[in-house]
């Protein structure tokens, strides 16, 4: 063997001597962050809340209107100057897009969202349908809509899957025109095909002036039923519940509802409704929004009856400084397991302003001064829905004021440009406002 020479060994050595004093560092693998998974929209609460139209329309929403970064894409959508669709209505001058029957959501199962607006006949008053139109969101730049003659005064966009095929459809509530006689409308539902076509099926048994409405699995039997409230007119005012009775079919029920009164003069008008279950014991409960007057806010409490009696009810703290409830949302805002509610208010229909009523064993405490930096503009513009989405992509609900009314006339054509209305959920339940015009 071959013998290394002395200061070569030397060398080796003090290497292997500096190697062991001072050790190399063992690399550490950093672990890539992954973006957390999209939450679920809304929380499941319980499975019957899943089939109400406030769960599915909240789904459905995606929020493109307030994130899109081309203002002149998104402020077309409610131009009233023909260059959006209105070059295929009849007599488009007289005509005028509604900001509350308008939604973006997937209308037809096909992964891509689309537009349904409305179009309101005018001047204000005018007796005559106005029309329902369907595109593609992607291709704003179309050559032909699809254009259905419609309701003569749609005032909220009510969907579920009516005829239990899994298909989603959409029920309007409209008043009727806004005039004396006030001789109200039909309910309707629109059925969209692949193509995003309209098909339409009227409900004629009774006529109202439906401001608002709401559906849901009121009877548990399986299938979708509908709430309707008759208002603010010289019909018979009050709830107007149509009953599933299968395949899609349905029949006025008269025995729904003890207390509420549906007579001529009834004080209890409601102008906003919905059905959902807040105390999470399986039954629908029914939540309407009032004046903050004469016609208190309330839950009335589902039970296994399926029928709704004031005498079991919980009455909402009313916010004297707003004018009437337009929009209400439910959701565990401070994460303590049970249902919380937001109310949206308009004020005089100049202004804006939201309520959080936190539950405390199914009564209901007003805590928006501890909760909301700025929680109303008084002299403002008015806002229609009120939506939770994640606005911010960090798990948690924001506040999103949809469907604006025009500032000084929602028949105005010249309305204020659309504004971005919304309140940041900092993940404990408290938010910051955003409101930019």
């Amino acid at each position: 063997m071959r013998i290394l020479p002395i200061y070569i060994l030397l060398i080796i050595l003090s290497s292997c001597s500096k190697q062991e004093s001072n050790p190399v560092t063992p690399i550490t693998l950093v672990t890539p962050i992954i973006p957390p998974a999209p939450t679920k929209f809304l929380e499941t609460h319980t499975s019957i809340n899943q089939k109400t139209s406030w769960y599915i329309t909240n789904k459905l929403f995606d929020g493109t209107f307030f994130i899109d970064k081309d203002p002149a894409k998104v402020n077309s959508l409610y131009d009233n100057k023909g260059t959006v669709g209105f070059n295929y209505i009849p007599n488009v001058l007289s005509y005028h897009s509604n900001r509350q029957s308008f939604f973006m959501g997937d209308l037809n199962g096909d992964g891509k969202t689309d537009i349904f607006n409305n179009y309101w006949p005018g001047p204000h008053g005018t007796n005559k349908p106005g029309y329902y139109v369907t595109w593609e969101y992607e291709k704003l730049a179309f050559t032909k809509p699809n254009i259905i003659q419609g309701l003569t005064g749609a005032r909220k966009l009510i969907f579920n899957d009516y005829y239990g095929n899994g298909k989603l459809g959409l029920l309007i509530a409209s008043s009727g025109v806004d005039a004396l006689p006030f001789p109200g409308d039909s309910v309707q539902i629109v059925s969209f095909g692949t193509d995003l076509s309209m098909t339409l099926k009227n409900i004629t048994e009774v006529l109202g002036y439906y401001h608002s409405g709401s559906s849901g699995d009121v009877d548990n039997d399986g299938d979708i039923d509908l709430l309707m409230y008759s208002g603010g007119s010289q019909t018979k005012m009050g709830p107007v519940y149509f009953e599933n009775i299968g395949n899609g079919n349905f029949k006025y029920n008269a025995n729904l509802i003890t207390g509420l009164g549906y007579d001529l003069g009834n004080a209890n008008n409601y102008y906003c409704m919905e059905l959902f279950d807040v105390n999470k014991d399986g039954y629908l409960d029914l939540i309407l929004g009032g004046d903050n007057k004469s016609r208190a806010s309330r839950v009335i409490w589902g039970a296994s009856t399926h029928k709704f009696n004031t005498n079991n009810q919980t009455i909402l703290p009313a916010q004297t400084s707003f004018t009437s409830v337009m929009d209400m949302a439910y959701t565990d805002l401070d994460k303590d397991g049970d249902i919380d509610i937001v109310l949206l208010h308009e004020i005089n229909y100049q202004g804006f302003g939201i309520q959080i009523l936190e539950n405390q064993n199914n009564t209901f405490v007003d805590v928006t001064s501890a909760k909301v930096d700025v929680a109303s503009l008084p002299n403002s513009i008015w806002a229609g829905w009120m939506r939770l989405y994640d606005l911010d992509k960090d798990g948690d609900y924001d506040l999103v004021a949809d469907g604006f009314g025009y500032r000084q006339n929602q028949s105005t054509p010249d309305g204020q440009p659309t504004p971005k209305i919304i309140w940041v959920n900092d993940g404990k339940g408290n938010y910051k406002s955003s409101f930019l015009y």
